[in-house]
């Protein structure tokens, strides 16, 4: 900066610019990279987040395709009505239908 372009720009009330075309020029690049630098790592750190949330979505499907599904809930242990003869009732072992039966009361 030149002590002689300083003095025109005070004298002038800042009609006059102090700095020159190529200090100006300078200061606009270093803004505008400064800038890009910012805005940059912004969409990296964007985009890191966008794998996560993929990489954890995968993960997900991939655990729910080789989910072993639930057992349905059987009735528990007990005498219930037969199915054939409504007069009976049969054991039902929890698993599995036995052969005893006894009267219906």
């Amino acid at each position: 900066m030149g002590f002689t372009r300083k003095m025109m720009s005070l004298g002038s009330a800042g009609l006059v610019d102090f700095r020159s075309d190529k200090e100006r020029t300078a200061a606009y690049t270093q803004r505008a990279r400064r800038e890009s630098i910012k805005q940059t790592k912004l969409m990296q750190q964007e985009l890191e987040l966008q794998r996560q949330a993929f990489a954890q979505q995968q993960q997900m499907l991939a655990q729910q395709q080789y989910a072993v599904p639930a057992a349905p809930q059987a009735p528990p242990a007990g005498w219930y009505p037969d199915g054939i003869d409504a007069s009976l009732v049969r054991w039902w072992d929890g698993v599995q239908w036995t052969a005893h039966v006894q009267p219906r009361q």
